[in-house]
Formats: structure tokens, C-alpha cells, sequence
């Protein structure tokens, strides 16, 4: 059993990074100009322009995870206090990255404009098996990080609010941009039958659909009267509407399509905003969303759980 589970989180983050990459390469490609380096430094570096405070928050937000909230502390609860005095060590790890090697790379990086550590590989030994075997190398650990994120963060609901695996997937489901994309891995991660697994994260996926199809314009209308985070609304409203002009195969064959595909940015909260602000007929909008919303649960229940493991028969 251990080793099944083991085979369907590796499949799931392989295809999770593989989407990750291959999204904002074709972003970048279209947004690059030649005195630029187009949507990569601008999102991932923000645009090489972050200040000591942010970069600070950030690098806290990296150290936060399951081993912070459950390794360590569980870790420490067993062998005494000494254990804690090796968080000093990342501390101490922290300043030198980011006041000596961070320094330099950065200076480094610019002068090539790399983006990754991979760039900066590949040009500074002139070979692009470096680079593929140093992205391949933090692929896989990177898999093994993540997937011990899924399963701490599904047992911290469970041990300290006692929310039932069930439950916690119903709500992770709800949740905008994670929505079933990030509810399916987690139930498949935590050993949930892949049926069961798949029509909570339908069902919570679709629960927001109808209230934002038929209150989100009159919402936003509400609060720009009352002049309420009126450039945030018009910043969601001019997303909306620009994702709206990847619909080119008819509005709703469109809108089913665009919910399909479970990257970021795509799913049913933004299909049924999408639907919402162009005025498209409620009722049909409702069920192409939750065809799409079908085809992504399909999608991503396969890649987490594997076509061989759901059809195999059981001994």
C-alpha cells in the first residue's frame, strides 16, 4: 500500500510541475521583447526589484510547512529542546544566502539575464546537460517536499479542528484558485478512494458556482457605489474579461474548455466570473461549468491516483 501511494504522488507532482513549466513558458514567449525578459522576470523575479522587507516575508513563507508545524515540534516534543537549537543553524544559512551568495548571483544573473539556477548553469559551463540535470535534481526533490505538504497540511485540519479528510477536501475544493486541482491531490495523497475523493471535490467545487453567477456582478455594482475597493473589483473585472478572449470555440463550448484545464488561473470560480460579467444565459453557463469542472476532476484524479491503479483489479 505504501509503495502504491508513494507511485501516485510521484505521478500527480510530475505532472503538477510539468504544468507549472510548460504554462508560463508559453507566457513568456509571448510577452518577451528584446530589451526585456518578459513575463518570467517580471513574475518570478518581480522584476528584479524586491526590497529587503519583502524579501524577508518571503523567505518566512518559504520556511513555513509541515516540518516547521509538525516535524520539528514533534521532533523536539520526543528528544527535549536541544533539538530547536538547529533551527539556529537556518538562520545563520539564511543571512549568508542572502548577503553573500544571493549578492552575486544576483549580479551574476543580470549580466546573462538568467531567470533560474539553471540559466546561470548552463551559461556559466556552457552546456545544457548541466542545466537539464540540475533541473531534473530539484524536480524530484522538489516532489518530495511537496508531497509531505499535502499530507502534513490534511492531518493539521484533522488533529487541531477535527475536520474529517472528507470535509477538508469539500473545503479545500471551494477555495479559489486551488479549487479541486489542489482538493484531489490532497484526498489522493491522504489515501482517499478515488471515487469518493473525486465527487466531494465536484461537489465543492460547484457550490460557489451559482451565488457567483448570479450576486458577483451586482456585487461588485454594490460596492463601487459605496466606493469599496473599487480598483481591486475593476482589477478582477479586466482579468475576467481579458482570460475571456481565450474563448474562441463558441462561448459555452469556450467556457466548458477553459474550466477543463486545470492550470492556474482557470476553474470554476473564474469561468462562472467570466460567465457573469459577459452575460451569458445562467443556466447553460451552469452546466458547461460543471462539465468542465467533470473533465478537470477526471484529469487530475487519473494523474494523482494513475490509470492503472483505478482499473486494476484488486487481489
Amino acid at each position: 500500500m505504501a509503495n502504491t501511494l508513494d507511485y501516485k504522488i510521484l505521478l500527480l507532482f510530475v505532472v503538477i510541475f510539468l504544468a507549472i513549466i510548460l504554462l508560463p513558458l508559453v507566457t513568456n514567449r509571448l510577452s518577451r521583447t528584446e530589451n526585456h525578459g518578459g513575463f518570467f522576470e517580471k513574475y518570478y523575479l518581480a522584476d528584479r526589484n524586491v526590497s529587503g522587507i519583502v524579501l524577508a516575508i518571503t523567505l518566512m513563507s518559504t520556511y513555513g510547512s509541515a516540518s516547521t508545524f509538525l516535524g520539528g515540534p514533534g521532533v523536539a516534543y520526543k528528544l527535549g529542546y536541544g533539538w530547536v537549537l538547529l533551527a539556529v543553524i537556518q538562520v545563520i544559512t539564511g543571512y549568508f544566502v542572502l548577503l553573500v551568495l544571493a549578492k552575486k548571483f544576483k549580479s551574476a544573473a543580470q549580466k546573462i539575464n538568467a531567470i533560474t539556477i539553471s540559466d546561470y548553469l548552463r551559461t556559466r559551463y556552457q552546456s545544457k546537460l548541466v542545466a537539464y540535470l540540475s533541473t531534473l535534481a530539484m524536480i524530484v526533490f522538489l516532489i518530495a517536499a511537496m508531497s509531505a505538504q499535502w499530507v502534513g497540511g490534511a492531518k493539521l485540519l484533522k488533529a487541531f479542528m477535527g475536520i474529517e479528510y472528507k470535509t477538508g477536501i469539500f473545503l479545500i475544493s471551494m477555495f479559489p484558485v486551488i479549487e479541486l486541482r489542489g482538493a484531489i491531490p490532497v484526498g489522493a495523497a491522504i489515501g482517499l478512494p478515488w471515487y469518493l475523493n473525486m465527487i466531494v471535490s465536484i461537489v465543492g467545487n460547484m457550490l460557489p458556482v451559482p451565488f457567483i453567477l448570479l450576486f458577483s456582478v451586482k456585487f461588485f455594482e454594490f460596492m463601487k457605489k459605496r466606493n469599496i475597493l473599487v480598483k481591486f473589483i475593476e482589477k478582477i473585472e479586466n482579468r475576467a474579461k481579458k482570460r475571456s478572449e481565450g474563448l474562441a470555440t463558441g462561448e459555452f463550448i469556450g467556457l466548458m474548455l477553459f474550466v477543463a484545464v486545470p492550470f492556474p488561473g482557470t476553474g470554476a470560480w473564474t469561468g462562472a466570473l467570466i460567465a457573469a460579467l459577459l452575460q451569458f444565459e445562467r443556466k447553460k453557463s451552469f452546466f458547461y461549468i460543471g462539465l468542465g469542472v467533470i473533465i478537470a476532476a477526471a484529469v487530475m484524479t487519473m494523474a494523482s491516483y494513475g490509470v492503472i491503479s483505478i482499473f486494476a483489479p484488486k487481489h
